[in-house]
């Protein structure tokens, strides 16, 4: 589903500005 990619990619976005 279209709704699983955007959230996947929201949560390793979210993660790489965690650790940045």
């Amino acid at each position: 589903m279209l709704w699983r990619m955007i959230y996947q990619s929201w949560g390793r976005n979210l993660r790489r500005k965690a650790l940045a």
